[in-house]
C-alpha cells in the first residue's frame, strides 16, 4: 500500500494514509516496527472505498521464534533438508512424479540408504519408501524423483506457516500486519494510522537585530518503503494522546481442577512564567537546510534570502491549526527529512534574566520573545544566532497569539550578582483573646539585597526573579512588571560597567500565643505594661490567678487526704496480718483487744478522709468546670500603640 498522505500533529504523532487498488478478493501487507504497533494497533482504521469489506486484520504473535516453533509439527534441519523433513513425515500421503507422465501414489513408510557399486565405485543411494494405493511397498531413488506433493492439507499448513515464521524472524524488529479484503471487480482499500514526529526550531538576529524564527519538522520514514511525493500536512495543537500496550497478549490463569479434588489456587523547572522553556509552531514547506555548515553560518543572511517562503492553506478547528504543505514530500526509507515548517520575522530582544535557584551568581542569557505571528506556537528545542555567531540552545514551549515569554539561552558572564540577607521585627500592633487565648500580633520585615555588576561593554535589559513569600507584602520595592505564581520579576537596566544595589523588603505578619490556663501574676504584670490588655481585662484575669490558687489549695488538700488513706490501709494490713498470728493465751487475748480496738477507730477516720474527699473533689470540679468557661468565653481585642525610641 502506498502512502499517499502524512498529517503531523506538533504533540508527536503522525497520522499516515496508504492507498492500493485490488481486485476481487486480496491480501494486503503492511510492516511495522515492534515499539510502533502499540500505537498503530490503537489508531488503525481500514476502508474498502467501493462496495467490499475488511473481513480481518492479523498480525504476528509476539511469542519468540523458538517458542512459535514448539507449536508446529515438524522443521526443516539446517543439513539434509530434504530428507530430514521427509523421515517426520511417515504416514503422510504423497504424491511422487517420477517422470512428467509416471506419478506413484501412497504413505510414506520411511527413509533408507542404499549402497550400489558401479564398477569400482561405491555409491549411496538415498531412497524413499511407500506403501502404495495398491497395497505394495516400493522404494525410489531420490535423485530420480523430479516433484514431491503433499496430499495431507494440514501438513502443507504446517509447512507454510513453518517457512513463514522463518522467514519474518530474518526482518529482526519489523512486524507485518495483514489485511484481508474481501470482494468483487476493482476496489480502493484505504488505511490510516498514527505513529510520531518531532521538531525543531532556528532563532537568528540579523546585524540590525531583527529577529527571524524558522521551524523545521524531522520526519522519520522507518518503513520498508519510500515515500514518493507525498501530501504533508502539519498541525499545531495539543489533542489527547498516549500509549498503551495493545499488541503484547494478555493471558488469565485459571485455577487447575484435578481428579483428586485437590485445592486449586488461581492467581498491578524551571516555573511557566517564571525561567521558561518555550517553544513555537507554523507549518509550510521549504528546501532543506543545515546552518550548522561554517560556510552557511558565515553567510546568514543570504542562506536566508535563498529558502523561499512557506506556501500552505491553513484552517483552524478548535485548537488545533492544520497547515498543508502545497508541494510534495519525498524521503527515502529508512531515512529523515527536515521539511521547513516555519520562517517569519517575529518580536524579539536579547535580556539577561537572574534567578538564584537556577544560578546563584550569574544570570542567563535570553530572549524576550513575543508571538506576534497569530497562530499558537507548541514545542520544541531552539538553536539561537547572532549574525553568524552561534549563542546558545533553548527549549520552546507552548505559547499562545499575543504571549510574551522569556527563553533563556546562555549564562551571562559579563554579569555577577551576589545576595545578602538581613531582616528586622517590629512591635507588637495588635492583641486578642479568643477561645482561651491571647494572641500577640506583629511585622517581621525580611530584606534581600541585590549586588548586581554589569562588566561588559553592552547596556543590559535585567530582569530579575526573586521568590516571594507568601502572604507578605512588598515594602519600600518597586513594583515588579509581572508576578507569577512564585516569583516576582523586576525589570531594570544596567550601563557597561554599572554596579547597582537593589533590595527587595517584604513585610508579613506573625503571632505569638499564649494559653490562658497557664500564666501567672507576673505574666499579667507584663501584658499589662505593654499595653497588650486594659485594665477591666486585667481584673478579670487576676480573677482566674485567684481561681486557679484556690485549684491548687484544693488540689494539695486532697494529696495530703490521699496519703493519709493510703498510710491508714496500709497500717490496717500489718495489724490484720497481727491478728492472724496471736493465739489464745492471756497476753495474747490483750493484744488481740488492742489491736481491734486501734482498727475501730482508724475505720471512722477513713470514713470522715473518705468523705472529706470526695467534697474536696467535687469543689474542685466545680471550680475547673467554672475557670474554663470562663476563660473559654473570654473575649477581648485592641490596637497596640507602642511609643518606641528611634534608634
Amino acid at each position: 500500500m502506498k502512502v499517499q498522505k502524512i498529517v503531523l500533529f506538533k504533540h508527536g504523532v503522525g497520522y499516515f494514509e496508504r492507498m492500493a487498488e485490488v481486485e476481487n478478493d486480496a491480501v494486503l501487507n503492511l510492516s511495522f516496527r515492534k515499539t510502533e504497533m502499540d500505537d498503530v494497533l490503537k489508531s488503525l482504521s481500514v476502508f474498502d472505498l467501493k462496495g467490499g469489506r475488511i473481513s480481518s486484520v492479523s498480525y504476528e504473535s509476539t511469542k519468540p521464534i523458538d517458542k512459535q516453533l514448539e507449536d508446529i509439527s515438524i522443521h526443516i534441519p539446517a543439513r539434509n533438508c530434504l530428507t530430514g523433513l521427509l523421515s517426520q513425515l511417515k504416514g503422510t500421503k504423497i504424491e511422487l512424479a517420477i517422470t512428467s507422465k509416471k506419478k506413484v501414489t501412497g504413505q510414506v513408510t520411511g527413509i533408507q540408504t542404499h549402497t550400489r557399486t558401479e564398477g569400482n565405485v561405491s555409491i549411496d543411494k538415498i531412497q524413499i519408501t511407500l506403501l502404495t494405493t495398491a497395497l505394495k511397498i516400493a522404494s525410489y531413488d531420490l535423485d530420480e524423483i523430479q516433484s514431491i506433493k503433499f496430499l495431507d492439507d494440514y501438513i502443507v499448513e504446517d509447512l507454510k506457516h513453518l517457512l513463514e515464521i522463518l522467514i519474518n524472524s530474518k526482518k529482526k524488529d519489523l512486524k507485518k500486519l495483514t489485511i484481508f479484503a474481501r470482494g468483487e471487480g476493482k476496489r480502493e482499500i484505504l488505511a490510516s494510522y498514527m505513529p510520531v514526529w518531532k521538531t525543531s526550531y532556528r532563532i537568528i538576529f540579523d546585524k540590525e537585530k531583527k529577529a527571524v524564527i524558522q521551524g523545521w519538522a524531522l520526519v522519520d520514514n522507518t518503513t520498508e518503503e519510500d515515500w514518493k511525493d507525498v501530501t504533508l500536512s502539519l498541525v499545531s495543537g495539543l489533542p489527547v494522546s498516549f500509549t498503551h500496550d495493545l499488541y503484547n497478549p494478555i493471558y488469565k490463569k485459571r485455577p487447575e481442577v484435578k481428579i483428586e479434588q485437590e485445592q486449586a489456587y488461581a492467581p498491578p523547572t524551571l516555573e511557566s512564567n517564571s525561567m521558561p522553556r518555550y517553544s513555537a509552531q507554523k507549518s509550510g514547506m521549504g528546501r532543506q537546510a543545515d546552518f550548522y555548515h561554517h560556510e552557511e553560518l558565515r553567510s546568514r543572511e543570504k542562506a536566508l534570502t535563498a529558502i523561499p517562503q512557506v506556501q500552505l492553506r491553513k484552517s483552524e478547528a478548535a485548537d488545533l491549526f492544520s497547515y498543508d504543505i502545497s508541494v510534495p514530500v519525498t524521503v527515502k526509507r529508512n531515512q529523515s527529512a527536515l521539511v521547513s515548517i516555519l520562517q517569519e520575522p517575529f518580536e524579539g530582544k536579547r535580556v539577561a534574566v537572574y534567578n538564584q535557584e537556577i544560578r546563584d551568581k550569574n544570570p542567563m542569557s535570553s530572549l524576550l520573545f513575543k508571538n506576534n505571528l497569530g497562530l499558537t506556537l507548541e514545542g520544541g528545542p531552539a538553536t539561537i544566532y547572532e549574525e553568524e555567531n552561534y549563542l546558545g540552545e533553548a527549549m520552546i514551549d507552548t505559547m499562545k497569539p499575543g504571549d510574551e515569554k522569556v527563553i533563556p539561552f546562555a549564562v551571562e558572564l559579563s554579569m555577577n550578582i551576589s545576595i545578602d540577607n538581613d531582616s528586622t521585627t517590629e512591635d507588637v500592633h495588635f492583641a486578642q483573646i479568643s477561645s482561651g487565648y491571647l494572641y500577640l500580633y506583629y511585622y517581621q520585615i525580611s530584606h534581600k539585597i541585590y549586588n548586581i555588576s554589569n562588566k561588559g561593554s553592552k547596556k543590559v535589559d535585567l530582569f530579575l526573579e526573586h521568590r516571594f513569600n507568601k502572604g507578605w507584602d512588598l515594602v519600600d520595592t518597586p513594583q515588579p512588571v509581572e508576578k507569577t505564581e512564585n516569583f516576582y520579576r523586576f525589570r531594570m537596566d544596567l550601563e557597561p560597567n554599572e554596579t547597582k544595589r537593589f533590595v527587595v523588603s517584604e513585610k508579613g505578619k506573625q503571632s505569638q500565643t499564649h494559653s490562658l490556663s497557664s500564666f501567672d501574676s507576673n505574666q499579667v504584670g507584663i501584658w499589662i505594661s505593654k499595653k497588650y490588655i486594659d485594665d477591666k481585662t486585667r481584673e478579670v484575669l487576676m480573677g482566674f490567678v485567684n481561681l486557679r490558687e484556690q485549684i491548687a489549695e484544693l488540689q494539695t488538700q486532697i494529696s495530703n487526704a490521699q496519703n493519709e488513706v493510703s498510710e491508714i490501709e496500709n497500717d490496717h494490713s500489718r495489724l490484720r496480718e497481727n491478728l492472724n498470728a496471736l493465739g489464745e493465751s492471756s497476753t495474747e487475748k490483750t493484744l488481740r483487744q488492742r489491736y481491734i480496738k486501734r482498727l475501730s477507730t482508724d475505720e471512722d477516720r477513713l470514713n470522715n478522709l473518705r468523705a472529706q474527699l470526695k467534697d474536696l473533689r467535687s469543689k474542685k470540679d466545680t471550680l475547673e468546670s467554672d475557670l474554663r468557661s470562663r476563660i473559654y468565653n473570654l473575649s477581648f481585642s485592641t490596637d497596640v500603640k507602642v511609643e518606641s525610641e528611634k534608634k
